[in-house]
């Protein structure tokens, strides 16, 4: 696993293109889909050039920066299945405290809120683009039930699924 190091100004391009991705898929136009494809492929390329660029100075990484970056791939493809931290330890054969920590001091941000973040990203992202009743997106995001789904997202986004949806 290689990750590279983000600085200031290239984290505020990738915050741009994904705010510019969320805007389009809330809009209504002709022109939408071919738009989004555009701005991905744009993004694609940025992040491609900035991973490149970064491996010729690239210094070894810490234990921490791997198991930072292990945990985080972990979440990308098991956060709708494991919501709690213990399943993620258990996974990379550690204690909730050792990943917690290692996680903390690489992102400055806690387990937990790594699995949140990605729980609101698939969230928002079913929400905007699919049909799917917001009682299975609470299934296939995996919570006990569609009321746990809706106080977890309104507490995290500050609306309730329904409204994000219909944009008010």
């Amino acid at each position: 696993l290689v990750v590279a190091q983000l600085d200031e100004t290239s984290m505020q391009t990738i915050m741009h293109y994904l705010d510019l991705m969320e805007i389009l898929m809330q809009k209504e136009s002709q022109g939408r889909r071919t738009t989004i494809i555009h701005v991905i492929q744009s993004l694609s390329s940025f992040l491609y050039e900035f991973h490149a660029n970064s491996l010729s100075s690239q210094k070894p990484f810490s234990r921490s920066e791997e198991l930072a970056g292990q945990f985080l791939s972990l979440v990308d493809m098991h956060c709708h299945e494991h919501h709690n931290i213990k399943w993620y330890a258990d996974a990379l054969h550690l204690t909730p405290v050792y990943i917690s920590n290692a996680v903390k001091q690489v992102t400055g941000r806690t387990a937990g809120d790594n699995i949140t973040d990605c729980l609101v990203r698939k969230a928002k992202s079913l929400l905007l683009t699919s049909t799917l009743s917001v009682q299975q997106i609470s299934d296939r995001l995996g919570f006990q039930n569609q009321s746990h789904f809706g106080t977890f997202f309104r507490r995290a986004v500050g609306t309730s699924p329904q409204k994000f949806r219909r944009n008010d």
